[in-house]
């Protein structure tokens, strides 16, 4: 049976198994859901909330006390160069 609702992925289950973390995605990205075992699903966190960014998925983890996730914030430079040529 599904374990969360629909709009949610990369879940993470405390060590004890009695509930897990999920990142939200699509219209609940960058949030983070705790879920338990009889289906209780509760808003952790709404980090979206006009930062610049977002949660990266691939380090997404719990040790059951503390939530650790890596947040990314995706820059660039547009450089311009006059090149001379001779």
């Amino acid at each position: 049976r599904p374990i969360s609702s629909p709009g949610m992925s990369y879940h993470d289950w405390v060590p004890d198994a009695s509930r897990l973390y999920a990142l939200g995605v699509q219209e609940r990205e960058d949030d983070i859901w705790e879920l338990t075992a009889d289906g209780q699903e509760r808003l952790v966190a709404d980090l979206a909330g006009g930062r610049r960014g977002h949660i990266a998925t691939e380090a997404f983890a719990t040790d059951g006390q503390y939530l650790y996730y890596t947040w990314e914030d995706d820059l660039g430079d547009i450089w311009v160069m006059d090149v001379t040529w001779e």
